[in-house]
């Protein structure tokens, strides 16, 4: 039997030990001996005792009713009161704290014995009640059907969230009001008010229902078909104390019933409202006998009787695993989940799981289906997405390392190349090493656009106008194919890295354009839609508005296996001679970069089709220039602090620098590069910084560089792009970004359109 803690309330230390004694001699455990109600309000915030014997008369702001008050309201602990004060006033006081017994000092022990165990047995028995109470209020107000309970006047004490709803009234607004009032109930036919149940069960005391065709009049007017019964409440003498309404609205049984007139009766009983599709299959062949009609639109067909006419089950899915379920269910009797791939009507393929009951005797299969293609998509999406997601960290990383190797070869190539004339032997060996270096780049900027890297130049775009113009650059390469556009004249904008986007575009054409060998056609199409969030949550994208753009190719096609792997990082069909695997890849990951969809469909030897859904915004399309310069421009002997932790770097930059009539400092990581600013931060007039350091890295120097001069230009570089972290980093003051590798003007202009701006 657990023990009994007892918490003692008493100012008096020898009048509290005494009592501890007598506790302790009748078997209690004292929880702890407090002299205030401060006191004991903090000691039951620590633990809960089971019992409080309070002292009324105490030290400290407040007494031993208002803390037994407070004990009440928050904790719901017995309380006892042990004193000396019998006078009324006292007694008024204490009473309305609901205590559990009231002991006048000096009391003997069998006294308290009996006060504290009266005490508990109470406190036991009203919790039980009130659970029983809230368990009861609970199941109430949960049940489907709507509760009403008057008391034996036929006044309103209890109406559950369901009869508020039909009757319109809100529970606060009928307590205590008539029931005539709120269940306001006439015949449908003859419109005549009906007897008040109240009133006919209290007079026959016994259950009863209404008679049909009963209609509910809501607070509102609104008319509802309603079945009920009524019946009376007892007290423990057999006494009708008040009486329960539990009623229903009948609508939905009302189109029902006029269903059933139109069909076989036995069909409708067992199948109408099945949320599955219910049938029965011969055994021998699989012909379907009885079907609902869940059962023929998961199947294809137009309705039931088209069904039990032309489908088999023997015809419609691999017979050796039709033989293994028939086995199964000969051996068990019944069997679910059984999964199941069929062929439609239209001879689409689904997926299906099957529950069912075989009657031998009879030659028939009962069992019930759901469809779960959709399902079993979506769950290979959220898959796909995950493991790109896990891949791209990896390639981000890889793309970062490639970025920094490349920058030293382009910086070497670039000194060199403004070193030669444009006659000189090495000029144009030189130019195409610049070349391969950019194709290097293209390459590392798909694992980047792949591992979600970021959105650089992101703008409100007219979609239309851009796809437009890359399959008009796109066409002048690929005369064998024919693109065939058809644009929404009134399409949302999307805010989106042009150049990123540009890149899907071209990855998705050359796709295409590797899928027709022979020539063929392109579909371009766009459009608006918009998607619901039971539809979005699945996908991992927000819902409402989105521009679709579709690519469909007149192509060989994909198999369902291959369609599935698309979109996986280096999966390539075409041969190593004609692809890395990253393109489609790259789509996919800039497309989630930018808050987008993309999806693909496709059937072996009927093309495949590409959709990009992109989350449209409500904001004014802005014109993109392009400036491009093909000449350095030089420092006018500037200083440049130039900070990175690769030693190729800060070799190959240095050169640049001062090839561009810069003056150069070098730090090769984020504290000597702060050590460096403070002592020449006079002479500084630009840090490029590099963005991934060990130690300290480029956000954290920044800060403390910007704490040492408010003022301070900054150009972020880094072999990432200006995703992630480098965006954030970007909203802080940062004046510009250049990604590795970048070439000598790409540079001198970065770092002029710095310095020269007021």
């Amino acid at each position: 039997m657990p023990e009994t803690k007892i918490l003692i309330v008493e100012d008096e230390a020898i009048v509290a030990e005494d009592i501890r004694n007598s506790l302790q001699s009748l078997g209690y455990t004292t929880f702890a001996v407090v002299s205030s109600g401060e006191e004991a309000i903090a000691k039951i915030e620590e633990d809960r005792p089971d019992l409080v014997l309070m002292d009324i008369v105490l030290k400290g702001d407040i007494d031993g009713i208002e803390a037994a008050s407070q004990i009440h309201s928050r904790f719901n602990i017995p309380v006892v009161y042990l004193t000396a004060f019998t006078d009324k006033k006292t007694i008024e006081r204490a009473k309305l704290t609901e205590p559990f017994g009231y002991i006048v000092k000096p009391f003997e022990d069998r006294e308290l014995h009996s006060t504290v165990e009266m005490a508990l047995y109470k406190h036991k028995m009203e919790s039980k009640l009130k659970e029983n109470e809230s368990w009861l209020s609970t199941i109430l107000r949960s049940i489907g059907d709507a509760v009403i309970v008057t008391d034996v006047d036929g006044n309103i004490q209890f109406m559950n969230d369901v009869a508020c709803y039909l009757t319109g009234w809100k529970l606060e607004q009928a307590m205590g009001k008539p029931l005539v009032i709120i269940f306001n109930i006439i015949n449908e036919k003859t419109r005549k008010k009906v007897e008040d149940p109240v009133t006919k069960v209290i007079r026959e005391g016994k259950v009863v229902g209404l008679a049909n065709h009963t209609v509910l009049i809501s607070k509102d007017g609104t008319e509802i078909p309603i079945d009920d019964s009524g019946a009376p409440v007892r007290d423990e003498k057999g006494n009708i104390i008040g009486v329960v309404l539990v009623f229903h609205d009948i609508i939905e049984r009302y189109e029902a019933e006029k269903k059933l007139q139109e069909s076989e009766k036995r069909y409708r009983s067992m199948y109408e409202y099945a949320l599955s599709g219910l049938y029965r299959s011969r055994i021998s062949d699989g012909k379907i006998l009885l079907a609902n009609k869940i059962v023929a639109d998961i199947l294809g067909y137009e309705s039931v009787e088209e069904l039990t006419k032309e489908f088999k089950f023997s015809e419609a899915f691999s017979p050796e695993r039709r033989l293994d379920i028939i086995r199964t269910l000969e051996h068990g009797g019944a069997a679910s989940d059984f999964e199941i791939r069929v062929t439609r009507k239209d001879g689409k393929k689904i997926d299906l799981i099957i529950s069912a009951k075989i009657y031998p005797e009879d030659g028939y299969i009962e069992g019930a289906m759901i469809d779960i293609t959709d399902k079993k998509r979506l769950e290979a999406q959220l898959q796909q997405s995950r493991k790109m997601e896990s891949i791209g960290t990896l390639a981000g990383g890889i793309a970062h390392d490639f970025n920094n190797l490349l920058m030293g070869i382009q910086g070497y190539t670039s000194l060199m190349l403004n070193d030669l004339d444009p006659d000189h032997n090495y000029y144009n060996k030189l130019k195409n090493i610049e070349k391969q270096v950019k194709s290097g780049a293209e390459l590392s900027a798909q694992l980047l656009g792949f591992a979600r890297g970021g959105k650089y130049d992101v703008k409100p775009t007219d979609i239309n106008k851009l796809l437009k113009k890359s399959a008009e650059m796109f066409g002048r390469t690929k005369k064998e194919i024919t693109i065939r556009e058809k644009y929404a004249p009134d399409l949302w904008t999307v805010k989106v890295d042009q150049g990123q986007i540009e890149q899907v575009f071209l990855n998705l054409f050359v796709n295409a354009w590797q899928a027709m060998p022979d020539a063929g056609d392109i579909y371009l199409e766009t459009s608006n839609v918009v998607f619901s969030r039971s539809y979005t949550k699945h996908h991992e994208v927000k819902p409402g508005k989105y521009v679709r753009m579709s690519f469909t190719d007149t192509g060989i096609g994909m198999d369902e296996e291959t369609a599935s792997r698309v979109f996986d990082p280096f999966f390539t069909t075409k041969g190593v001679e004609r692809g890395t695997g990253l393109g489609l890849a790259s789509a996919y990951g800039i497309v989630k970069n930018h808050g987008g969809m993309i999806h693909v469909y496709s059937e072996k030897g009927h093309g495949s089709t590409f959709n990009i859904y992109l989350p449209a915004v409500d904001a004014k399309v802005e014109k993109i220039l392009f400036y491009d310069g093909e000449e350095v421009k030089h420092g006018k002997e500037e200083a440049i602090l130039l900070v990175d932790d690769e030693t190729i770097i800060l070799d190959v930059g240095k050169d640049m620098l001062k090839t561009l009539g810069y003056k150069v400092f070098l730090a090769s990581g984020g504290n000597e590069a702060i050590e460096i600013y403070k002592e020449n931060s006079n002479k500084i007039d630009l840090v490029i910084l590099d963005l991934v350091m060990p130690g300290m890295g480029g956000g954290e120097t920044y800060k403390v560089l910007k704490s040492i001069n408010p003022d301070i230009k900054v150009m972020l570089s880094s072999g990432y792009n200006i995703g992630g972290e480098a965006a954030e980093i970007m909203k802080y003051g940062i004046n510009d970004f250049i990604q590795k590798p970048f070439t000598m003007t790409k540079l001198s202009y970065k770092i002029r359109n710095i310095l020269e701006k007021k």
